[in-house]
């Protein structure tokens, strides 16, 4: 709302009413305040769906899983009947959209939501939508080599089929950022980079089943910290 010396002197000098002048500082500080602050609003439907997703998607699919597997043993071979099949499709492509959702809100709220940073996000929504695709491709050849691109077959194994970028790097790397904005406490800043690090390390440790009900209790509380941390910002000059 401060006024520029070029508008002080053109105050000084030019007969503007009262009214012309209140109009001015009305336009100017909502602009300025835009881009310092994002809106709660949106921010708190953003992690919603993160947290929605991480929900429905860990605790259905994983406790499916472990009553009955989806994959067989033999290589790229799908053994889980159609209802299976589709909710897994259905599930997976809404954990993309909604983890996505998480992340965004996250770069909203913690980063400064620079170039590189929004380079990652792109990437992340590629993925995403990869992960998507691949998963419904899935469904409809009931094989996990769903898609091949340039010969390599591309299913469940998120090292190629977009899951890595947004479950793992993109996560790290929202965290690590937020860490040197300083525009949330550095513990919401640290808890991304458990998400992209324990992420990277839950399917090779346990079961699929109990893997899928593990990134449910990661991705849970990084959509809450994404709308707590709108909710209670904390400015660069306070460190």
């Amino acid at each position: 709302m401060s006024w520029t010396l070029h508008q002080v002197s053109s105050y000084r000098s030019a007969p503007y009413s009262k009214s012309h002048i209140g109009a001015v500082m009305q336009i100017e500080a909502p602009a300025k305040a835009s881009t310092q602050a994002p809106d709660p609003n949106l921010i708190g439907k953003l992690a919603l769906a993160c947290m929605a997703a991480a929900v429905l998607s860990g605790t259905i699919l994983g406790t499916w899983e472990m009553v009955h597997p989806f994959f067989g043993h033999s290589r790229y071979k799908v053994v889980a009947p159609p209802p299976q099949l589709w909710t897994y499709a259905a599930l997976q492509a809404v954990k993309s959209l909604g983890f996505l959702a998480g992340l965004f809100g996250f770069f909203l709220v913690a980063t400064r939501r620079g170039i590189l940073l929004r380079i990652t996000i792109g990437l992340a929504a590629l993925g995403a939508a990869l992960y998507a695709i691949v998963w419904i491709m899935i469904a409809v050849t009931v094989r996990d080599d769903a898609i091949y691109i340039l010969k390599h077959p591309i299913g469940s194994d998120v090292h190629s089929n977009g899951g890595a970028v947004f479950l793992w790097l993109a996560p790290i790397a929202l965290g690590t950022e937020a860490l040197f904005a300083h525009r949330v406490s550095r513990w919401h800043s640290i808890w991304p980079i458990l998400v992209g690090l324990t992420g990277s390390r839950i399917f090779g440790l346990f079961p699929p089943g109990v893997g899928l009900i593990i990134e449910t209790g990661i991705w849970t509380p990084f959509g809450y910290l994404s709308r707590r941390g709108a909710q209670q910002l904390v400015g660069p000059e306070h460190g």
